[in-house]
Formats: structure tokens, sequence, C-alpha cells
């Protein structure tokens, strides 16, 4: 008997094997040449799509204006900080179009250049509210600046198989400056036009349009130039038949 039952197991135990074995296959195959993909890799239809991204440079902060095509029900998070509350820009299921949020500088992974002229923050948006797929998206902002600044730098882990990142960069310097020598005591003398007579009092006056008010004026001399101008006029009073005309 115990001849005739082994064979008899072995032979019901490959029939089951196979038969799950098939229905699985026929599953991922889409139901016997249906055509359908049990994980698709294209964007599914009716998702909303950013419309814009807009980021606003500050001296401490990014301001970020985020709109998208539908109302968006998924996360918007910087890279890796998904767990910090303040690093969450859009919580799951808001249904609204337009989201406007502050980056700060000094934490939720921002990164300061090692010169010191940017910072950028790579804020992941991702579609659904507990899931992240191949169509939800990645966006490095940066914002430049031309100044040095001093700031602690770290190295983030590597990460395997992640999002493509485009970078996105803004202008940060958004201050304007000029300079002006007036006729007269300034600062609202006209301005110098012409030869100048000797003896007259004159303004040198320097402005900036900061309209946010977040920069001061701060001036510094050359004095290599100071040098040369009073060699110049050492050397014209030299050459001069009449030392009246320098005082």
């Amino acid at each position: 008997m115990r001849r005739l039952i082994c064979p008899l197991r072995r032979t019901l135990s490959a029939f089951v094997s196979g038969f799950f074995l098939l229905l699985i296959f026929d599953y991922v195959d889409g139901g016997g040449g249906g055509g359908g993909e049990l994980w698709p890799m294209d964007r599914p239809d009716g998702m909303p799509a950013i419309q814009s991204l807009e980021v606003m440079c500050g001296k401490d902060h990014m301001d970020v204006h985020l709109s998208f095509s539908q109302p968006f029900e998924g996360i918007v998070s910087s890279k890796g900080q998904h767990g910090d509350p303040r690093c969450v820009y859009v919580p799951p299921a808001t249904g609204q179009t337009f989201f406007s949020f502050k980056i700060a500088y000094s934490r939720c992974g921002t990164k300061p250049d090692l010169h010191g002229q940017f910072y950028e923050n790579t804020v992941v948006v991702q579609y659904d509210k507990d899931l992240l797929e191949v169509w939800d998206e990645a966006k490095r902002l940066r914002c430049e600046w031309f100044n040095d600044y001093e700031k602690t730098a770290s190295k983030p882990p590597m990460v395997i198989a992640d999002l493509d990142v485009i970078q996105l960069d803004f202008r940060g310097d958004n201050v304007d400056c000029w300079m002006e020598i007036q006729h007269g005591k300034g600062p609202w003398a006209p301005p110098v036009s012409g030869i100048v007579p000797l003896g007259s009092t004159l303004t040198l006056v320097v402005a900036i349009n900061d309209y946010r008010a977040f920069f001061d004026v701060f001036m510094l001399s050359d004095s290599k130039a100071a040098i040369k101008a009073i060699n110049c006029l050492e050397e014209l009073n030299r050459l001069s038949k009449d030392n009246k005309i320098l005082s």
C-alpha cells in the first residue's frame, strides 16, 4: 500500500503546484492576452499635474507657490524629511489646487553651497497619500546668492532607486544699487552735469532698492584708487606753472 500512496501524493502535489503557477502567470499576463499590467509604468489618465512652480528667495527661507491642474490629494514634503511635521508642506487629502509654503534654510534637508553661493532643497511631490509611485516627481529648488556664507554641511546617505531630480534655479540677489554725484548738499540735490567750479560742494549718494527691507548698505573704500588719485594731483601740481589752479 505504501508504494502506491507515495507516487499518488507526488503526482497530486505536482498537479496542484502547476495549477497555482498557471493561475498566477495568467493573472500577471492580464487574464490570457488582455494586455493589462499588474504594476503599470505609465502615468494614469485623470491625475493632477503641476501647472506652475514659483520660488521667492528670502534671507533665511524660500517662499514656494505651487499650483496643480486639478485638486491634489497627495503629499508634498522635503526629501527624506517626511517624519518631521515642519517639513511636510502639503498634508494628504487636502483637495486644493494651489499651495503656498516656506522652506527654511536651517532645516528640512536644505543644503548650502560650500562657497556660500546658493541654498537648495529637494521637494518630493507624491500623488498618492500612502505609496511612492514611479510617476511621482522630485524638484530641487535652489536659491542662488553671490555673497559668502559659512554654514555646516553634511553628506546625506546614499539612496538607491530614487526619483529623478530636476533642478530649478532661482535668483536671490534681487536688490538694485546705484551711485550718483550731486551738485550741492544731498541726497536730493541735482546730479552733476558738465564742468564743476573749484570749491563747489559735492555729495556722493549711494542707495539701494530693497522693497522687502532685508538688506543694509555697507561701503568699502578702495585704497589703491585713492593713492592713484593723490599721485595724479601731485603730478598736475608739479607740471602746473601757476599753483593757484590747484588747492
